[in-house]
């Protein structure tokens, strides 16, 4: 009773501060990061001709920028009780403008992925901060209309990336992707600067350097590995020792959490069982999102032969999708709680990557991008319920260890998605054009094989989501 009441006064002392303010100015710098995720993607068979690199290294352009954030997001609620929300954004969008500008600027392949790792640091703390302040400012009646509000954001960002690199190559060429995204940075600076305001009270606790490091040295190692594993330009030894390195220091991460009084990541949230499964549910929305981020563009270039500007418009109807219907899942989540909405999401997911991965180099255009846009909506559908339901388990003194936890496991769900597939496709490639395949033959054997496995994946979330409950009132 005194936790609701601590809770319900809490929401009465924000009512003075504009929300509404708040919350577009983080949303404002979030879609901007989120956007430079994908931004790349249409762009990389380009990029390998102008440096010169293999497939392998060229996805780290995206792996990467998925691996940094993951790597560097348990920190995050760490930052959140330390500094002021006014502080940590405006850090934040700085350091993704310098990324941004080292990006725009790069005449080497390295100093391009340095530009991009570093966007991704500011982008790492941008998307958690955004969803803890939604825990923070709604009371739990509300946040399912908050956080599908915030979810057009996170789908619809990412979603529109290859578009708009599209039609910045069809003009002009790739180092513009960037250089246009300057501008666009300095003007969310200035907005947070003059309407941000502080909404949580810093605590002053130490950074346990320990925890840091076995973090980063954690999932950086199994990302690495795990990509290393699938990888045909790299010997799999290599890639199962950093895997297991990986694996053994997350494992000491977890135990030196229990053990220490101020965790870096409060692991005691996976206590809360319905919090531990929707965190898996959503790891695997995101690895089935960013798989299809991915190998959806490559397919439409590749093997149907459009251009980049046309396949940028291609996937554009999915990322219009992905704006519009995360803000009404929330209300159906406000009414009538996660049950029925998550399962029905994942039920759409299987059907259309199944439905991709039957697709050959004769299919109509019409239908990658119906599937593709059916991709969206099942997303849509379960990604707004899923991750309101999970952070609705904890505590308020839990919501920056569980929004960094899920975060965490969504970014490392996305490297994973967009690492993993792409190495069962390229495997795939190879055996094909060893049985003297065509490339084009051999590449959509490779994509289609990928889709598998990503059905597979879905129809793993779909099992699971029938557990899925809500907190008892």
């Amino acid at each position: 009773m005194e936790k609701v009441m601590e809770e319900e006064n809490s929401h009465v002392q924000i009512q003075n501060i504009n929300i509404s303010m708040i919350m577009t100015t983080l949303k404002i710098g979030t879609f901007l990061a989120l956007l430079s995720e994908t931004i790349i993607n249409v762009a990389l068979s380009n990029l390998m001709e102008v440096f010169s690199v293999s497939a392998n290294s060229i996805q780290w352009l995206t792996a990467g920028y998925m691996l940094i954030m993951g790597t560097f997001v348990p920190v995050t609620a760490f930052l959140i009780q330390r500094i002021t929300t006014r502080q940590l954004f405006l850090s934040a969008m700085v350091v993704f403008l310098i990324g941004t500008i080292f990006a725009a600027s790069a005449q080497c392949f390295w100093v391009l992925l340095i530009g991009r790792l570093i966007q991704a640091v500011g982008t790492g703390v941008l998307l958690p901060l955004m969803m803890n302040t939604i825990m923070v400012l709604n009371p739990p009646e509300k946040r399912g209309s908050a956080m599908g509000s915030a979810l057009l954001i996170v789908l619809f960002a990412p979603a529109i990336g290859p578009t708009y690199a599209g039609l910045v190559m069809q003009a002009l060429n790739w180092r513009w992707i960037f250089i246009l995204m300057v501008p666009l940075t300095i003007i969310s600076i200035s907005i947070g600067y003059i309407f941000l305001k502080n909404i949580t009270e810093t605590v002053k606790i130490k950074l346990d350097i320990t925890s840091l490091i076995l973090s980063t040295v954690g999932f950086g190692g199994a990302i690495y590995g795990l990509n290393s594993v699938f990888s045909v330009d790299s010997a799999g030894f290599w890639g199962l020792a950093f895997l297991l390195i990986g694996i053994a220091a997350i494992i000491a991460f977890t135990l030196r959490q229990l053990k220490i009084s101020n965790p870096l990541l409060n692991v005691r949230a996976f206590s809360y069982p319905m919090f531990s499964l929707g965190i898996v549910l959503i790891t695997i929305t995101y690895m089935v999102l960013f798989a299809n981020f991915v190998l959806m563009p490559m397919f439409i270039e590749n093997i149907l032969g459009l251009t980049i500007f046309q396949a940028g418009l291609a996937v554009l109807p999915g990322g219009i999708i992905g704006a519009i219907l995360p803000p009404i899942f929330g209300k159906l989540y406000d009414s009538f709680g996660p049950p029925v909405i998550v399962p029905v999401g994942f039920a759409i997911m299987v059907v259309a990557n199944f439905s991709i991965s039957c697709m050959i180099s004769s299919t109509n255009i019409i239908l990658p991008i119906a599937f593709y846009c059916c991709v969206i909506v099942g997303l849509a559908a379960l990604l707004t319920p899923s991750q309101t339901n999970t952070l609705n388990q904890l505590p308020e003194e839990y919501y920056a260890h569980g929004t960094a936890i899920m975060n965490t496991m969504m970014l490392i769900g996305s490297a994973i998605g967009s690492s993993l597939f792409v190495g069962i496709m390229a495997y795939k490639q190879k055996l094909c054009l060893v049985n003297n395949f065509t490339t084009i033959e051999s590449l959509s054997s490779g994509i289609n094989f990928s889709y598998i496995f990503v059905t597979i994946l879905a129809v793993i979330g779909l099992a699971l989501s029938l557990f899925f409950r809500g907190k008892s009132r």
